[in-house]
């Protein structure tokens, strides 16, 4: 499991526009199925 500090190096990394096009063409092609919370989570976030 990451430390927190591994994550927070995550904030000096730097992503060109190639980078964040490649990034957005791979997560285009993601489906998403399914409702986001169990009915019972659902009823406490307010939906």
């Amino acid at each position: 499991m990451p430390t927190l500090e591994e994550n927070i190096g995550a904030v000096s990394v730097d992503l060109g526009a190639e980078d964040i096009l490649a990034l957005e063409n791979a997560s285009s092609k993601i489906k998403l199925a399914g409702a986001r919370y169990p009915k019972f989570h659902e009823q406490l976030v307010g939906r």
